[in-house]
């Protein structure tokens, strides 16, 4: 494709991959794929609800909301998936909320989107990106919550990037605190 201009949201829900030899997002456009990666409790950094305990936050590149080590103790997962120079994977499912089944999105955030964005000539970025982990909404009737989702992946290839004022988000979703 010679010229790709996005000038609205367009919604992004797993791995895509955009071609184009000038890409131009407007400041009214977005690539938006906050919560467009593994549903809650599916993916590799992701686990089921476990009785007594409130949801993990899904993990990417750490241990989502677990302590970091090598191999996440309450997962069981590894510290990281996926490669940093070449990333490509969507962000975990947050753990579910009070025994729902794993892909519920009861109380527990999906991760993010996978994008992978090619532009041999230009790029130029004036509204956003984002893959980021999906913030799980709260059940004020619930003695634990479910975990936020991990954020996806961003690998951008440009022949020349503009000078843009637009934004790139991959952060997870945040959890929420039980007390």
């Amino acid at each position: 494709m010679e010229q790709l201009t996005i000038s609205a949201v367009v919604t992004v829900v797993g791995s895509v991959n955009i071609t184009s030899k000038r890409l131009n997002i407007t400041a009214t456009g977005a690539l938006n794929g906050l919560g467009g990666g593994y549903k809650p409790g599916l993916g590799p950094g992701s686990r089921a609800y476990r009785a007594g305990q409130g949801g993990a936050g899904g993990a990417h590149a750490g241990c989502g909301s677990e302590p970091t080590a090598t191999t996440c103790p309450l997962t069981g997962t590894p510290r990281v998936y996926g490669d940093a120079f070449f990333p490509t994977d969507q962000g975990s499912g947050g753990a579910p909320c009070c025994g729902q089944a794993l892909g519920s999105t009861y109380y527990a955030g999906s991760g993010g989107a996978a994008l992978r964005i090619i532009a041999s000539q230009t790029l130029g970025i004036e509204g956003y990106i984002s893959v980021e982990g999906q913030t799980p909404a709260s059940d004020p009737y619930a003695e634990y919550s479910g975990g936020g989702g991990a954020g996806g992946s961003v690998w951008i290839t440009a022949g020349t990037l503009l000078n843009s004022g637009g934004s790139i988000k991959a952060g997870g979703g945040a959890g929420e605190a039980r007390s």
